[in-house]
């Protein structure tokens, strides 16, 4: 991952969230999406990016593009040649930004020093930094409890097969949410006792080249230029 200050890794990611939300061509949005992507490879979530891509957005594709390129075909907009072309565009859009607030937050995530550096030097309001953790943290946590639930049915004798794991997702939901709902709760007793999420003043600044900030910028403001232009 290239050290890249705080303020700069956030003014980069605004600017490519702004790229991918006025792109209106599919050119435009393949220039967006290729930028956020350079960034989350900078950033060093290439791989959580994948599998983003690859369970979460996949399946999101296949449904655009039966909505738009054979359910209503003609009723794309005029800048798109066809309801195909309109559906990768918005699907584009849509990995673009998870490209670009996974590149932002996750870093974070991995990193819990990094939070307080960044908090003091972009200024970030505590409960807003609060939300955004949190809805990074969630699906995995999501996960993770899934699992253990699945494994407790296990242990009692139920069919663990993939199919048997799907059927019983009714049946885990009210566990699955008290479990969740138990550790937001003591997620938000933590961080409030010990402060997790203060901005502390004092925090040392990221030694970051001035080449690396300057890329970082320009990035950003290129990829908007492109979406706007094409």
């Amino acid at each position: 991952m290239v050290q890249i200050s705080p303020r700069a890794r956030l003014a980069t990611v605004i600017l490519l969230l702004a790229a991918a939300m006025v792109a209106h061509s599919l050119p435009g949005m393949l220039v967006a999406y290729g930028a956020a992507l350079v960034g989350a490879c900078v950033a060093g979530v290439a791989r959580e990016h994948g599998r983003f891509v690859a369970i979460a957005a996949t399946p999101l594709l296949v449904a655009l593009v039966v909505v738009w390129a054979w359910l209503i075909p003609e009723q794309h907009p005029p800048t798109y040649a066809n309801g195909a072309a309109y559906a990768l565009a918005a699907w584009l859009r849509i990995i673009a930004c998870g490209a670009a607030f996974q590149a932002l937050l996750i870093p974070l995530i991995h990193r819990p020093s990094e939070l307080n550096r960044f908090l003091v030097e972009t200024r970030t309001p505590t409960a807003l930094a609060q939300v955004l953790i949190t809805a990074v943290i969630f699906l995995p946590e999501v996960g993770r409890r899934l699992a253990r639930l699945t494994e407790a049915r296990a242990a009692q004798g139920h069919a663990s097969h993939l199919l048997a794991r799907l059927a019983a997702i009714p049946q885990l939901l009210m566990p699955l949410v008290s479990s969740l709902l138990d550790t937001a709760g003591r997620r938000a007793e933590f961080w409030s006792h010990r402060g997790v999420l203060e901005a502390r003043p004092g925090a040392p600044a990221v030694k970051s080249s001035p080449l690396h900030l300057a890329g970082a910028v320009a990035l950003g403001a290129a990829s908007l230029a492109a979406a706007i232009s094409l």
